[in-house]
């Protein structure tokens, strides 16, 4: 038999050891490539989250502005309106001055007025809804009797003896009685600016009356 020739010169040969190293490198191209778009995607990722927290921080602080100004309004309206109401209580106590009824108040106080009672003098306090009678009596129950002829009139919600004093020897001859009393009486000033004359000048005049708790309150913060 004839042996077969070749002639390596016509013949391509291919170093195995060669497609090996071009598909490693190709490989570790990859994964750089990879690794590249992977602290992109991370970078970008991080740049969203930066923008919308900073977007979310705008508009909470637009919001807070908002309300603030809001607030500032509100609180510029409040002040002007209470300034409005004090200047209208100020002119109406200063138009109480002129028109109060100390003619009814004395009657009040003066009528069916039992023996041994000597007034002596009547004030109103600054808002005018209660009024101070300070006199003289001959005896305890003058001034006990008194005081009950006195809740009956209409012009007094309620009538308190605030201070009572007694002289231990008996006064001189022409000299004033034993005993010295105040009597505060709270007004009902629907009754002392009647509507249909006053209008509701007594709703903005004359505060309401406080409760004892409140008024002893008031007293003890003073102290």
């Amino acid at each position: 038999m004839e042996p077969i020739r070749i002639n390596l010169a016509s013949v391509d040969y291919f170093d195995k050891r060669m497609i090996f190293a071009v598909m490693a490198v190709m490989v570790i191209i990859s994964l750089l490539l990879f690794s590249l778009n992977i602290r992109r995607m991370n970078r970008l990722a991080h740049e969203a989250e930066g923008h919308r927290v900073g977007i979310e921080r705008q508009k909470k602080d637009q919001d807070k502005k908002k309300k603030t100004a809001q607030l500032q309004k509100m609180a510029v309206g409040e002040k002007e309106i209470g300034a409005t109401l004090r200047h209208t209580v100020f002119v109406n106590r200063l138009l109480a001055k002129d028109i109060f009824p100390w003619d009814r108040i004395l009657d009040a106080f003066e009528k069916k007025m039992p023996e041994g009672i000597f007034p002596e003098r009547l004030s109103a306090d600054e808002t005018f809804g209660r009024v101070i009678l300070t006199g003289y009596a001959d005896s305890m129950d003058s001034v006990q009797s008194y005081l009950r002829q006195r809740e009956e009139a209409d012009l007094f919600q309620k009538i308190v003896l605030i201070r009572i004093s007694a002289e231990q020897e008996p006064p001189a001859k022409g000299g004033k009685p034993p005993v010295r009393f105040e009597i505060e009486s709270t007004l009902q000033p629907e009754r002392l600016f009647p509507e249909k004359e006053f209008g509701l000048l007594w709703k903005v005049m004359i505060p309401e009356p406080k409760s004892d708790e409140e008024d002893r309150g008031s007293k003890a913060g003073k102290k």
